[in-house]
Formats: structure tokens, sequence, C-alpha cells
């Protein structure tokens, strides 16, 4: 209830830093370059998305998706096809520093920026934009590798890629993003083992990448799937001989050359941890190999330790918190480990304490934040929001339980989850990744389900469900629904 409050009230201070002829969101840490692909599309944009949508549609509709338009319209030119350029707001011109700039921005914008967006609102217009722009990348790129035409001979850019091409060909079924993905995955990994040395953000991205795109590999029945499973294997090895500390977690850099685990000094911990270790979750699924999902539990385990309680994973950047916390989500939603979970739990109240600026430290914050709070609604959510309305959930079977009480009268909806990574990525399952809010208790749109409030009990469709189950609260009273599929 406080994080919701919180992220709500971090979208209104961002909603005084718009642009109001364009919707667009002005950085308040670069002031610079008031609408950067790599930092104001990428980071703040989407979570100050995710917010509106789910927190204050009626900003979500006035501000979010006029920004999307207006950024499709006037970031663009006929030399670079669909690739964004940064924007001055204040001025009106976009701002062209140069090819490298603008391959990395709209590498950037599609991973970080468009992606969580559709993974959250579904096929549409930030989809259409993030496949335009991933196609250009390829077809416009300026790196002639040995494998093909590639955007941008970046470590990082690349692993943006990976990230985002094999979630644009399930969803399209363009064989486009598949080819562009196997052409970088060529060039990381067919010349031998790839050996990552930084285990954070920066350089990290291609780890998980190229773990879902074995998947994807491997859900279509492709041959590149067995070709791709012992790269994948020898990565993740790698990263498990010189990567970890004695509790699991990972070092910013490896210490290569020194197998096994090394303890790590205060502060220098990778904060993104979970997110490297989404490929040994893929791995473990795909080949029944229970070690690697193993290695997942000890570091949930070891969150326990109170050495791991306001930890400094960046200093004191905001940042570091909301990075752990995201990745600890990403493998709680896999492997439910109650030292992780309480973990999680204890770091709540201290990203809720410290201050979220107008910028991308905030932004992710606000990001985990909801990430947090689906955590305990188990992905629903009511509309019309409001301060003094809290709501929790709890799983147990195929069934859900909601409680809802608000200080005032309120009349709204309870809304469900959908299975979003079928429905709109077209996933099989809804594999370990990044940049996505992970589906709990969720709703099929023909499935029926019996409601339960008190002594009434209704059947309803899941999409009746999905769009919204109409409640009643009495100022004060608490409210219990209960739902179940129906036989």
């Amino acid at each position: 209830h406080a994080l919701a409050r919180h992220v709500r009230a971090w979208l209104a201070d961002e909603q005084t830093h718009l642009d109001a002829a364009s919707g667009l969101l002005v950085d308040t840490y670069d002031t610079t370059t008031p609408w950067s692909t790599r930092d104001t599309a990428a980071d703040i944009y989407p979570f100050y998305t995710w917010s509106a949508y789910y927190l204050a549609p009626e900003v979500f509709e006035a501000t979010a998706a006029r920004a999307l338009r207006f950024e499709r319209e006037n970031t663009v030119s006929a030399a670079t096809g669909s690739i964004p350029y940064s924007y001055d707001t204040r001025t009106r011109m976009r701002l062209d520093r140069g090819f490298d700039d603008l391959f990395f921005g709209s590498a950037e914008y599609v991973k970080d920026g468009l992606t969580p967006i559709f993974e959250a609102v579904g096929r549409g217009e930030w989809s259409s934009r993030a496949a335009e722009i991933e196609r250009d990348a390829f077809e416009l790129g300026r790196w002639n590798a040995a494998e093909g035409r590639l955007p941008l001979d970046n470590l990082e850019v690349s692993g943006d890629h990976m990230q985002s091409l094999p979630r644009l060909y399930a969803l399209t079924r363009d064989p486009r993003y598949l080819a562009y993905a196997e052409r970088l995955a060529e060039h990381y990994f067919a010349n031998g083992p790839y050996q990552p040395q930084n285990l954070r953000d920066h350089s990290c991205e291609i780890i998980g990448g190229f773990a879902l795109l074995y998947a994807i590999e491997r859900q279509e029945g492709r041959p590149q799937a067995a070709r791709y499973a012992p790269w994948l294997r020898a990565m993740i090895d790698y990263v498990a001989t010189y990567g970890l500390t004695p509790e699991g977690m990972m070092h910013n850099v490896v210490h290569a050359g020194v197998a096994g685990p090394v303890a790590a000094a205060r502060g220098t911990l990778s904060d993104n941890w979970g997110q490297n270790y989404v490929a040994f979750l893929i791995y473990a699924a795909a080949t029944g190999e229970a070690r690697y999902a193993d290695m997942v539990d000890r570091a949930l385990r070891s969150l326990g330790d109170p050495q791991f309680h306001d930890y400094p994973w960046e200093g004191d950047n905001i940042d570091g918190l909301a990075d752990a916390m995201e990745g600890a989500t990403y493998m709680l939603a896999y492997r439910p480990v109650a030292e992780g979970q309480r973990w999680l739990d204890a770091e709540a109240p201290l990203l809720d304490a410290r201050s979220w600026p107008p910028n991308k430290f905030g932004a992710n914050a606000a990001r985990t934040a909801w990430l947090y709070v689906r955590t305990k609604t188990r992905g629903t959510w009511v509309q019309p929001w409001r301060d003094d309305l809290a709501w929790g959930a709890a799983q147990s079977g195929c069934g859900l339980t909601v409680s809802l009480r608000a200080a005032r009268d309120w009349t709204g909806t309870l809304r469900f989850d959908t299975p979003r990574y079928r429905d709109t990525l077209g996933f099989s399952e809804d594999l370990p990744r990044m940049n996505y809010l992970p589906a709990y208790f969720t709703v099929d749109a023909a499935a029926r389900y019996r409601v339960t409030q008190g002594a009434r009990s209704e059947v309803r469709s899941g999409a009746e469900l999905a769009a919204g189950l109409p409640l009643t609260l009495a100022a004060g009273q608490e409210l219990v629904v209960t739902v179940t599929p129906a036989p």
C-alpha cells in the first residue's frame, strides 16, 4: 500500500517535468539532453507508463500514449529510417550526435523502454515501434561483421538486441528478427566459449539475452537449439566457476584465473545477479540439470544473511537496491525460497524510505516498487486507485483470495492478470527474463471462474475478470473475494 502510494507520488512528480507541447518527459539528470533515447526514453518513460497504466489511466492516455506518437513522428529522419534521435524539447530539434550515439540509444530504447511497456499493456503501438526500430537497426547498421551486417560493435548494444529480438520474433513471427539474433549469436559464441568478464549492467545483458534466444529456438524446434545448448552451458559454467561468491552472489567483475567461489569485499557485488541468473533457470528447465537451479536457490537462501540487509549495491545510489530487488523478484517468481522473500520484504521499506528523484534512478525505484507490489497482489490491480485503498492477495492451489479495504466508500473494479507471455509474446511458457512483469495468478479469457464475495457466489468468464470485476467497498470494512476455476 505504501509503495503504491510512493509510485503514484513519483508519477505526479514526473508530470511536472513533462513537455506540454510534445508529451515527452524531460530528464533532470542529464539536462543537456531533455529527451535522450538512452536515458529518458529507455529508463524513465517505460516506468512512467507502467505507473500510469495501472494507477492513473487518465495519465496513460493523455501523456504516455501521446509521447510515443510524437516521438515516432518527430525524432526520425529519412536517412535513418525508423531509428530515433534524442530530442531537445527546448529547441524542438533532433540531436544528431553521430551514428554510434544513434544506434546505442535506439537499442536501449527498445530493450529497456518499449519492451517493458508492451510486455505489460499488450500488442499495439509500442510493440510496432520496437519492431520497426530493430528492423532498421540491422538493415542500416554500420558494423560489417563476418557474420553479416550488425548495428554497432558494442557489447552492451549487442546484448540489448539479444534481449529484444527473441521477443519480437515470437510476437510477430517475422523470421528476420530471429535471423538478426542468430547473426549476433554466431559472432559472439561460435568462435570459442563466450566468457563474460563483467557481471553487471552495461555489459552483462548478453547473458540473459542469449539464454532467451536459446529458449525460443527450442520452443520452435529449430536445429539452432542443439547448437546453442553447449554454448549456453559453457557460458554459465564460466560464470559459476569464476564469478560467484561463497554465498552464490556475483562479483561485478569475474575473478578470472581463480576458480571456485571467491569472497567479495563489501560493496563490490553485482546488483544484476538476478538478471544474470535467468540464464541458469532457462538452461536448468530445458535440460533437467537441477544443479543450475540449485545455484539460484543458494543465492536466494543466502539473502537471509544479515550482511545483505541494506547492502551498498551501488554505494548510496538507490539504483543499486532497486536493481538487486528487481532481480530477486524475477528469481522468486520461479524459485519461491522463503529467505529470499523475507529479504525482499525487509528491503521494501528501505526502498520506500528513500527519495525517488525525477530521473532514471527514481524511475528504476518505481519499477521495482511496482514489481514488489505485484508479489503481494498476485498481479491484480484496482481501478480507480485511491491512496486510502489497500488490497492484497494470496494463492492457494488453483485459486486466489483477495482482501480489500478502503477508509472511505469506494466503487470500482478489481482487475486480474492474463497469460501475457502467451497472448502478447507468443511464448509457450513464462520464460525467465528481465524487463517484464512476472505472471502470478492469471485468467484465461475463455475459461470460467467461480467468484465468491461473502454469501454471494457467481460464475464469470476470464475475459470479464480481466476487464474488471465490479466491486463496492463500505468505508472501513474488509471485502474478501475468492476466485477459483469453475467446473
